[in-house]
């Protein structure tokens, strides 16, 4: 039998994370942000949140300001557990019917998913704006004549 897996690990590293962006929201290009609901809404809030009041009109200026201020830094550190493999071997010594040398079977699983990250958000820091890589499953057998 044998077992092997790659666990790894990024520390050290940021990333800007996504918020309200109340432009966009105005002209139908946005469904909104979970932001939204924490969000400056009457005096007193900036003690418990960094999220802008909503104004209309919008001003693009603001937004952008926000977007890339370091209210929305994020910590990026993170242990994944990359790949899994599970194996187990017959060999001709082991099994003299075998008509050959070895018969190798295994099972592997890839992207299996993230063990820890240091953020609160729920954000995958590796796919911050897009989907995550599929996990995968091989299964195969090697022969050795």
């Amino acid at each position: 039998w044998g077992i092997s897996f790659n666990i790894l690990y990024k520390f050290g590293n940021v990333f800007q994370r996504n918020s309200m962006f109340y432009y966009l929201f105005y002209n139908g290009a946005s469904a909104g942000h979970p932001d939204y609901d924490r969000r400056w809404q009457k005096p007193g809030d900036e003690k418990f949140t960094n999220v802008p009041s909503m104004e209309y009109p919008s001003n693009q200026s603001r937004d952008f300001f926000y977007q890339y201020s370091e209210a929305l830094v994020t910590k990026g550190d993170n242990i994944r557990l990359q790949d899994a493999q599970i194996s187990y071997s017959y060999n001709k010594q082991e099994h003299s019917r075998l008509p050959f040398q070895q018969m190798h079977f295994y099972l592997y699983a890839n992207n299996l998913g993230i063990l820890w990250k240091a953020n609160h958000q729920g954000i995958d820091p590796d796919y911050i704006y897009g989907a995550p890589s599929p996990r995968t499953l091989a299964i195969g057998i090697k022969i050795d004549y």
